[in-house]
């Protein structure tokens, strides 16, 4: 739940930031009380003047928690999609769940072998994320054992609310145990180097076209990219991986160069240990400071993990 308090608006656990509300100026000639001007009018002037927020529905109510009334509302009767507000929740979630760090895999070690399965966590192989903690772990264990990887599901690709025809879109990659790239396929291009495709998946068509785009199939790993793209100087595109959660074992393989395994048993999971990744409190900043859908979504999962062995979003909502 989001409070507030007089001009102090917070989520409970975090430390409440100030609202600076700026005074409106007075028109030449024109005489003004600044006694008069509340926040309340300096608000719903803020709103109504922005090219963004006053050519739409914008709603907004302050609560007083102590009095319990609320102190300012607009448009709070209607209903609103929450949207990305509700990455504070999920921030919130995050903070008193999964302690100072996110837990990467679970294994289960022998002499011989080691069977791992994913937690979630959206940092591997991330590059907004400078660690190599896990692959250096899986590389380094690869030299003596064999390694099997057990493929635990994911209740859906796509959270509640997501289009199903937005799967183009890098704000919209699927969910999967163990995210590699963030689940998706980052192509670039430059006019000095070429192309570059990172992880190498699926298969590539050249369409011409006047356009500049990268298109993947609804239902494969195969991308369209137009011809017109080698005439730049400079492109960048992200596209989500199709079936992510089923292609972990091949980009684990083909990424660290040894061969690994599925693994079909059931793990005894209360034999498990855990290994752990990148500060939770970095991967929060990031997901709030970008509003970056797929960190919020893994991390949701990575909650459900801890609190009950379950990589559902739904589950964890509920």
């Amino acid at each position: 739940m989001i409070g507030c308090v007089g001009p102090r608006v917070f989520v409970p656990g975090l430390p409440p930031p100030l609202i600076m509300l700026p005074i409106p100026q007075p028109k030449p000639h024109e005489t003004v009380d600044y006694y008069t001007v509340t926040a309340t009018d300096t608000i719903h002037d803020m709103i109504d003047t922005s090219a963004i927020l006053g050519s739409g529905w914008t709603g907004l109510q302050v609560w007083d928690l102590d009095a319990d009334t609320s102190i300012m509302e607009r448009f709070s009767e209607k209903m609103f999609t929450p949207a990305s507000n509700v990455k504070l929740l999920t921030t919130y979630a995050c903070l008193i769940t999964l302690g100072d760090s996110i837990p990467a895999l679970q294994y289960i070690e022998t002499d011989t072998s080691l069977v791992f399965w994913g937690t979630g966590d959206p940092s591997f192989l991330n590059d907004k994320f400078k660690t190599t903690r896990t692959f250096d772990f899986l590389k380094q264990k690869a030299l003596t054992k064999r390694l099997y990887y057990w493929p635990q599901r994911v209740d859906a690709p796509f959270g509640e609310g997501w289009m199903w025809d937005d799967y183009n879109g890098a704000y919209q990659p699927e969910m999967s145990a163990l995210p590699l790239y963030e689940d998706m396929v980052h192509f670039a291009f430059d006019s000095i180097n070429g192309w570059s495709q990172k992880p190498i998946i699926g298969s590539i068509i050249r369409k011409p076209s006047r356009d500049y785009f990268i298109q993947r199939s609804a239902h494969a790993n195969n991308f369209e990219i137009s011809t017109s793209i080698d005439s730049l100087e400079y492109y960048k595109q992200n596209v989500p991986i199709y079936n992510a959660n089923d292609q972990t074992i091949k980009l684990l393989s083909d990424t660290l160069g040894i061969l690994i395994q599925r693994y079909d048993s059931l793990p005894n999971r209360m034999m498990a240990k855990t290994l752990f990744s990148f500060p939770t409190d970095t991967i929060v900043s990031e997901m709030m400071a970008s509003s970056d859908n797929f960190l919020a979504e893994q991390l949701l999962m990575v909650c459900g993990h801890v609190i009950g062995d379950t990589l559902s979003t739904k589950w964890t909502i509920d």
